[in-house]
């Protein structure tokens, strides 16, 4: 499981576009500005790079695994105790 942070809210059209991809067992889901990804096979042998996603969908993307996501979480949770 991954996330890319988006720059912006992504065009529709650009969703669209991703759609048909043939990314063998690897999905995504778009909520707001976050695209979540998962990988069954590894991130290795996706076809879901990020310099595909911003170029279908229109914004800059930074992606992360979701085992990074949750440590940073955690960080952010310690410094505001």
């Amino acid at each position: 499981m991954h996330v890319a942070f988006l720059s912006g809210m992504p065009r529709t059209e650009g969703l669209d576009k991703m759609a048909p991809i043939d990314a063998a067992d690897d999905r995504f889901e778009c909520i707001g500005q976050e695209l979540f990804l998962f990988f069954p096979n590894g991130a290795a042998r996706t076809k879901l790079w990020n310099s595909l996603m911003e170029r279908k969908l229109g914004v800059a993307a930074t992606g992360r695994n979701w085992k990074t996501v949750l440590k940073l979480n955690a960080m952010l949770n310690d410094d505001r105790e």
